[in-house]
């Protein structure tokens, strides 16, 4: 997808950092027993909005091209932390990120970068 040249551009920078590694899991206790030990918890993969703009923003996941999934809404002038369902990154996945201003026909797309299940996903929504 493409902004129109005549509409401000507004910088959509994707960076990606690993939060945890996948199935990493203390452990406790004799190890003669497997019932006692807890089930791992499934890893939550997640987008971190940091809009740094005053308009509320539509997030969107982009997959496959063309199909989008809306995760949720970042606020004008605040950080938000929304989570990537996980039929999305159920293993390594290319995926783009929209955000779509409230009000307003621009629809500024991120790169595609690989998502791994657990990770974080930064965007970072300069004002325009």
């Amino acid at each position: 997808m493409r902004l129109a040249r005549h509409a401000p551009v507004l910088a959509l920078l994707a960076a990606l950092a690993a939060t945890a590694a996948p199935g990493c899991a203390a452990r406790r206790g004799t190890g003669d027993d497997d019932s006692t030990a807890a089930p791992a918890r499934p890893e939550r993969t997640v987008v971190r909005v940091e809009n740094v703009g005053f308009s509320d923003m539509n997030i969107y996941v982009v997959r496959s091209g063309s199909e989008r999934i809306r995760i949720g809404t970042a606020g004008g002038n605040r950080t938000t932390v929304l989570e990537i369902p996980k039929y999305l990154v159920q293993f390594p996945v290319p995926l783009r990120f929209l955000a779509d201003p409230i009000g307003s026909n621009r629809r500024p797309v991120s790169d595609e970068l690989t998502v791994n299940p657990g990770d974080e996903v930064v965007l970072h929504l300069p004002p325009s």
